[in-house]
C-alpha cells in the first residue's frame, strides 16, 4: 500500500512544510480581495529588488521586472534565456460585489444591495461575518481604500420559516436576497419638514460616515467594493494538518506560483502571471482574454533583443511551457457522489495533475500532448514531488475550465495543476498543508524545467 506523503517526510522536510504553511496562513488570513492581493505582491516584488518594466530599457539575466494592469493584474518576469516558462494563476475569488446603486433604505434600515461574483451557493453567505473592502475614486481623483466595515446577511429563525421548508435551497436562498445590513441608527434630522429634503434619515448616517473619510455621496458611483468573509485562517484538526480560510481558490496558486517563480534558478525566463476575472469567464481588460498578456510578452521580447512580431511571439509560445495554476475538487467523505474515490483526487496526497479538464464529453478540455505530459511527470519525479493524477469528477457529474484554454489558443503547451480543496467556492475552503507544500515544489520544478 502506498505510503502517505507526510509519513515519508524527513524531520527537515516537515519543518520546511510547516514554515511555508505558516507564511501562507498569514497571507491568506489577511489578503481578502484583489486590491489587497495586488498590494501584497507589489510589496514582495520590491523586497526582491524587482523593477517596473516600463523603467527598464534593456533586460539582463537575473533581472526581476513587473507590470501592473489597472491595479488588478500583476505580470512578473525573472529574466533568463528564451523561451519562457509560465505559471498562470487567477487572483480573484467568488465574492459579493456591490450593485451600481448599492445603498438602499428598507423599513428604516440601511442595506447593501449586492450582486454575487463567480459561481457561489448563496445559502453559504448568510449569517456569517462579512467585511466591506475595496476602494473609491473621488471626483478629485483621489483613491481611498475601504476596509474595517463589518456586516452580515440575516436569516429567518426556525420558528417562523415554515414556508421556506418546502422550497429548493436555490429558491429559499435566492441571489437577490443577498443584502447586508449597513446601519440601524438614523441621523437626527434638524431641518424643517417643508425644506424638500426627502433623504431617508438612516442613509444620512451612511453618507455621514463616508464623508468623514473624504467620500461624497456621488463618489460612491465610482466605487469598487465587495463583501468578503471577515474571518482569518485557521489550522484544522488535532494534527493541524489542514488550513481553512476564504480565497484558497485561487490565491493559494498565486502565492505558491509567485514564490516558485522568484525562488527558481532557471535557464529560461520565468513568468508569473496573476490575473483577474477568471471566476466570470476571464473577460474584460484585466482578464486573461485581454491583449495585456501579449503586450507584456512583446515588451519583454523587445527589451531582450527580439523583434516583437506576431510570428516571433507565436514561435516562442510554441517552444515555451505553461502551468495553469488552479485548484481542483477533492473527494469529499460527506458528499462522495460526484467524485470517483479511486480516480479522483484526495486531500493530503500531493499536488493534483490534470491532463484535461472540461466535462460532458471533454468539452472545453485542453489535453497536453502525451509526450510533453510524460516530460512533466519525469520532471516531477526527478524533483521528488509528491503528485497525484486523476479526474475532476465522474463522467457527466460536472466540469470546468481554467486559463489553460486561453493559453492554448496562443499555441502555448499548458497543463492544469494545483491543490485539491474541500468546499471549493464557499466562504471557508479547506486545503492540506502537504498539498500546499507539494504545489510550491511542483511549480518550482516546472519553472526550472525544459519541457
Amino acid at each position: 500500500m502506498e505510503k502517505h506523503p507526510y509519513v515519508e517526510y524527513s524531520a527537515k522536510e516537515r519543518k520546511e512544510m510547516e514554515n511555508f504553511s505558516k507564511s501562507y496562513k498569514e497571507f491568506i488570513g489577511q489578503v481578502k480581495d484583489v486590491v489587497s492581493a495586488v498590494d501584497y505582491f507589489i510589496e514582495e516584488l520590491k523586497k526582491n529588488g524587482a523593477k517596473e518594466l516600463d523603467k527598464v530599457k534593456k533586460l539582463e539575466k537575473g533581472d526581476i521586472v513587473y507590470k501592473v494592469h489597472h491595479g488588478r493584474t500583476v505580470a512578473v518576469a525573472k529574466i533568463g534565456q528564451l523561451p519562457f516558462n509560465f505559471v498562470v494563476a487567477h487572483i480573484d475569488s467568488p465574492r459579493l460585489d456591490m450593485k451600481m446603486k448599492f445603498l438602499k433604505e428598507k423599513n428604516g434600515l440601511a442595506i447593501l444591495d449586492t450582486q454575487y461574483y463567480g459561481g457561489i451557493k448563496p445559502h453559504q453567505w448568510f449569517t456569517i461575518p462579512l467585511e466591506l473592502t475595496g476602494k473609491v475614486i473621488t471626483k478629485s481623483g483621489k483613491e481611498i481604500k475601504i476596509s474595517g466595515i463589518y456586516t452580515t446577511i440575516t436569516e429567518l429563525a426556525p420558528h417562523v420559516d415554515r414556508k421556506q421548508d418546502g422550497k429548493a435551497v436555490k429558491d429559499a436562498f435566492a441571489g437577490e436576497r443577498l443584502d447586508a445590513i449597513l446601519a440601524t441608527f438614523p441621523t437626527e434630522d434638524k431641518k424643517k419638514k417643508d425644506d424638500g429634503d426627502k433623504e431617508p434619515a438612516i442613509l444620512k448616517t451612511v453618507y455621514s460616515y463616508f464623508k468623514k473619510m473624504g467620500i461624497e455621496k456621488e463618489d460612491l458611483y465610482a466605487a469598487d467594493l465587495s463583501l468578503v468573509p471577515a474571518f482569518g485562517a485557521f489550522e484544522l484538526g488535532v494534527d493541524k494538518s489542514l488550513i481553512g480560510a476564504y480565497g484558497h481558490d485561487d490565491r493559494i496558486c498565486c502565492y505558491t506560483g509567485f514564490k516558485a517563480a522568484i525562488d527558481s534558478r532557471s535557464k529560461r525566463t520565468v513568468i508569473a502571471y496573476l490575473v483577474d476575472r477568471e471566476e466570470i469567464g476571464s473577460t474584460g481588460i484585466v482578464g486573461m482574454r485581454s491583449a495585456f498578456f501579449r503586450m507584456f510578452i512583446y515588451e519583454l521580447m523587445e527589451k531582450m533583443g527580439v523583434e516583437p512580431t506576431e510570428y516571433n511571439y507565436l514561435k516562442l509560445a510554441n517552444e515555451s511551457f505553461a502551468v495553469s495554476a488552479d485548484v481542483t475538487v477533492a473527494y469529499d467523505p460527506v458528499f462522495p457522489e460526484p467524485t470517483d474515490p479511486e480516480g479522483g483526487f484526495k486531500i493530503g496526497w500531493g499536488v493534483c495533475v490534470e491532463r484535461f479538464l472540461g466535462g460532458f464529453g471533454k468539452m472545453m478540455s485542453v489535453e497536453l500532448p502525451v509526450a510533453k505530459f510524460r516530460s512533466v511527470l519525469s520532471a516531477l519525479d526527478k524533483g521528488k514531488v509528491r503528485y497525484q493524477v486523476g479526474d475532476f469528477a465522474k463522467v457527466d457529474e460536472g466540469g470546468g475550465g481554467t486559463e489553460a484554454m486561453i493559453l492554448a489558443d496562443d499555441n502555448i503547451p499548458v497543463l492544469d495543476m494545483g491543490p485539491a480543496l474541500w468546499s471549493m467556492h464557499s466562504p471557508f475552503e479547506v486545503v492540506s498543508k502537504v498539498d500546499l507544500w507539494e504545489t510550491y515544489k511542483a511549480y518550482k520544478v516546472l519553472c526550472e524545467a525544459e519541457i
